[in-house]
């Protein structure tokens, strides 16, 4: 293991007043070797380096914990709709996921009812995710 220690150094060249840094390697002394069987010197964190871990740990922690909550949670509770006479599945559809293209609803709505079509009967229940 070898130390290095700036030192100044005053420049030769004359357009340069200014001193420079530059390393030095330092000579290994007996009471830096460390044999195999001491123990590593104790690693010391900065208060920065605290704050970092401390605020890593704790966003982990939130992650972890609404990622569980997610998974135990339905996704969504379905509402229950009668179909009255004269109604199709595209305006079932269409009233109940107006955020959602036509397409795109119809196919959900049918998905959720377990539906091979669009033919819906009068008084059926149909499931709106």
């Amino acid at each position: 293991m070898r130390a290095a220690i700036a030192e100044y150094q005053f420049p030769t060249h004359p357009q340069r007043q200014h001193p420079q840094r530059h390393l030095t390697l330092v000579p290994e002394s007996e009471s830096q070797v460390l044999s195999a069987g001491d123990a590593v010197p104790a690693l010391h964190i900065t208060r920065r380096g605290r704050l970092a871990r401390t605020v890593a740990i704790a966003v982990t922690i939130a992650v972890l914990a609404v990622a569980a909550v997610m998974m135990v949670l339905p996704a969504s509770a379905a509402i229950e709709v009668k179909v009255q006479r004269g109604q199709t599945l595209s305006e079932i559809a269409a009233t109940y996921l107006p955020d959602m293209p036509l397409d795109r609803a119809i196919v959900i709505v049918q998905l959720e009812n377990n539906l091979n079509s669009t033919q819906i009967q009068t008084g059926q229940r149909l499931l709106i995710p």
